[in-house]
């Protein structure tokens, strides 16, 4: 049994903390249903007992009556999406994105009408009492067990170049603490967030692929400089390596990064349509692949703005890559010898145009970002189609050009969208959170 345990809000005179285990189901018949169901009244009851349950006293200050009246928004909020959720589990399908614009919408108007109280501004913990009341929603919703595959939770970013802002977010990572790194192409810059999008820190890189080891390092494909750079959790530089060229260790534009089990580093050295496979500390190891249509050949995707390739390594070792240009994906061994590929040019399931990232959970699921077909197909670990989400346009849910994807510890899967190729009036320059139960 998975135990989460949930921090409720710090309001005033507030009581601690709610431990609430949860059983995930990955059925989406009546136990699944009533799983759900008794999930949702349970943390309903929870969530208005703890921040919302009570009234405001004539002897709170106006700044405690704010907070009481934003709590008790938070926490209604909370019962609206998760109502949302447990409908959408009731009929196997995606949650509702008006249903959920609805509970944001009521949200906002009760936020504001708190705001007029006056004296709002900081939580006892230092925060704004809104963004703490978001977070809190952010962290109930998002451990509902069974939900449909590509179930909307959460998203943040715009287009721009301030902290949680974004201009061309390539690809991202997520550590085993559920934190999220994103490397932004065009500013040169990988940014870190929470599992929820709050901002952490950021520093300079010239990387366009980003990825995590198990003791949290951060190993970046810095195209601009044809090296990797190997940087501590919170972006200290560590250690680099490479240099233009086609020999051993040296990189025509890589483009993405993955790290195994054993910390060894793989790379897409997309100019040169190979793998190369280092150590931790940027050994030469071996490479493999040429340029062709064959197994373990290449075609990826050199434009004006970059290469469009992505890699991925299972938790066995196995190494997928996207092999952008011949629409398939390909899976190798952990020294590069070929096991399968699966994919051609199309629309339909199991077909691609122009896949892009690429990521594996933790039981071999392998989820692709399909760019020009906007939206991420999932599937077993030797191409077995599963299921795919997504459509064109800038809602909740929807896509311009998904580029990166990630997953976390406990499967929830994170996308760069990013309008790259004009394909809408405008830009979405963010990160999507999704569950796939």
């Amino acid at each position: 049994m998975l135990q989460r345990s949930i921090d409720f809000l710090p309001g005033p005179r507030a009581t601690g903390r709610a431990s609430i285990p949860f059983q995930p189901t990955a059925g989406r018949g009546r136990a699944g249903t009533a799983v759900t169901r008794g999930l949702t009244a349970g943390l309903a009851a929870l969530a208005l007992a703890a921040i919302g349950g009570r009234g405001a006293h004539a002897s709170e200050t106006p700044g405690q009556r704010c907070s009481v009246a934003k709590n008790k928004a938070a926490a209604e909020q909370i019962v609206a999406k998760l109502k949302c959720y447990e409908n959408a589990t009731q009929r196997g399908m995606a949650v509702d994105s008006t249903c959920l614009a609805n509970a944001e919408m009521k949200l906002v108007q009760a936020f504001a009408r708190a705001d007029a109280i006056g004296g709002c501004a900081v939580s006892k913990d230092g925060g704004t009492v809104e963004a703490v009341a978001r977070s809190c929603v952010n962290q109930i919703v998002m451990r509902i067990p069974g939900l449909p595959c590509g179930t909307f939770l959460t998203g943040w970013g715009s287009s721009g170049s301030g902290n949680g802002q974004f201009s061309f977010p390539r690809s991202v990572a997520v550590d085993r603490n559920e934190n999220v790194f994103v490397a932004d192409g065009i500013t040169g810059r990988i940014q870190k967030f929470d599992s929820t999008g709050a901002f952490l820190t950021a520093w300079s890189s010239g990387g366009t692929g980003v990825a995590v080891d198990a003791s949290g390092n951060v190993f970046v494909g810095d195209l601009s400089n044809d090296s990797i750079e190997k940087f501590d959790n919170t972006g200290t530089r560590l250690t680099a390596w490479g240099s233009s060229g086609a020999g051993d260790g040296q990189f025509r534009f890589p483009s993405d990064v993955a790290v195994d089990m054993n910390g060894n580093v793989f790379v897409v050295d997309g100019g040169n349509n190979r793998i190369q496979k280092f150590d931790n500390t940027g050994h030469f190891l071996t490479a493999w692949g040429s340029a062709g249509t064959g197994n373990g050949q290449f075609a990826f995707g050199v434009t004006i703005i970059g290469v469009f390739a992505g890699i991925a390594v299972d938790a066995s070792g196995n190494v997928f890559v996207a092999d952008t240009d011949n629409t398939r994906i390909q899976k190798f061994d952990n020294t590069g010898g070929f096991l399968t590929a699966w994919g051609s040019a199309g629309t339909g399931n199991g077909q691609f145009n122009t896949p892009i990232g690429v990521a594996v959970d933790t039981i071999g699921n392998v989820f692709v970002a399909d760019t020009r077909n906007a939206r991420i197909q999932k599937f077993d670990n030797t191409g077995g189609f599963l299921a795919a989400w997504g459509s064109a346009g800038t809602g909740n849910g929807q896509f311009t050009s998904p580029f990166g994807v990630a997953v976390d510890p406990t499967g929830n899967v994170f996308v760069t969208d990013y309008d790259v190729f004009g394909l809408q009036a405008t830009g979405n320059g963010r990160i999507e959170k999704f569950a796939c139960s």
